[in-house]
């Protein structure tokens, strides 16, 4: 079956790679990208070994009405979307806010995945099998959180409130397949990937990045999982799962806190 697919974060690392290796195996594929300059000349690459249709929508996540409007253009282009990849993610070594307030790793961490998500479950719905795939990490199984300070307006600690994101992926995983059983919601942990992750970052994790960047995974192999888990006939059963390479993994015992998934998943509707 050839898919129509939504790669968000499409333009660099993980997600342009998911988008070359689905676009190479014939699949139609969606590539959301904040920056025009990057994303047409990721197109562009994408395009050179594509078998399936390749087309680019530009919006950034961190704004709900970038959300609100890449959401209705992708319905109006396709109606029916057979796979959402919520891919696109942030580390930011400061504090900063959206223009609602969030905190922004926050906000395009996890709320802008459940945000679209939900904008688009209606032509996920209309797929015969539809399918969301989540990029987490096993960075979760660093987080600390701390339910009454969320946005980290009193403390904040850049590595913490990223692993905190990473955890949300997965109870958004968790809770997103308990309330729509006929799709497949799944989450991965990439491996340690040399991409330009945290490039624009001036603190501590920008510069382990660049010394171990010879150790780390390539993004092709890195987004392997994320293509395996998007259209593969073998990844049918993955629903709830948390994988890496590729193979069901067990996350924390946090992370599979059912209770804490559905806690997180009323916060995020009162924050629509």
């Amino acid at each position: 079956m050839k898919r129509t697919i939504v790669v968000t974060g499409a333009n660099s690392g993980i997600g342009k790679a998911m988008s070359l290796q689905l676009a190479a195996s014939g699949h139609r594929v969606a590539m959301v990208c904040r920056s025009a300059q990057k994303g047409e000349k990721a197109l562009a690459e994408i395009r050179g070994g594509a078998v399936g249709e390749v087309k680019l929508f530009l919006g950034d996540l961190a704004k709900r009405d970038d959300i609100d409007r890449v959401a209705a253009e992708l319905v109006d282009q396709y109606g029916t979307i057979d796979t959402l990849c919520n891919n696109a993610g942030v580390h930011l070594n400061k504090r900063y806010e959206t223009d609602d307030g969030l905190e922004m790793m926050y906000m395009v961490n996890h709320l802008a995945p459940f945000l679209l998500t939900e904008k688009l479950m209606g032509a996920l719905e209309k797929s015969s099998a539809p399918r969301v795939v989540t990029t987490s990490s096993l960075g979760h199984r660093g987080a600390r959180v701390r339910w009454d300070d969320m946005q980290c307006a009193r403390s904040f600690n850049a590595t913490i409130q990223y692993c905190n994101t990473k955890l949300y992926n997965i109870w958004f995983t968790t809770e997103l397949q308990r309330r729509h059983p006929k799709l497949v919601a799944s989450c991965f942990h990439p491996g340690a990937v040399a991409t330009g992750f945290a490039q624009d970052d001036a603190g501590m994790l920008n510069t382990l990045m660049k010394i171990g960047k010879p150790f780390l995974r390539s993004s092709t192999k890195a987004a392997r999982t994320g293509t395996f888990l998007a259209a593969s006939d073998d990844a049918a059963d993955a629903a709830g799962r948390y994988y890496a390479d590729s193979k069901p993994r067990k996350p924390s015992k946090l992370a599979r806190d059912r209770e804490s998934a559905a806690r997180l998943w009323t916060l995020s509707e009162s924050q629509r």
